[in-house]
């Protein structure tokens, strides 16, 4: 959960593989699927960067 001034925004992680296709960004210039460990290679903005590294937390204790 990432709480701003004027929301709370509830973000959920899925464990997921592509059976068939391409990616098609909707919403973004690019899509990649990546395993935890890969994130450290990509820049996030802030709210994602604290997403990332509490769901780290959460999985490793």
């Amino acid at each position: 959960m990432q709480e701003h001034p004027d929301r709370v925004v509830h973000l959920h992680f899925f464990s997921a593989e592509i059976a068939s296709g391409e990616l098609t960004p909707l919403e973004h210039n690019a899509v990649t699927w990546v395993t935890q460990a890969e994130t450290a290679g990509f820049e996030f903005c802030p709210a994602d960067a604290k997403m990332l590294r509490e769901n780290e937390l959460k999985q490793h204790g």
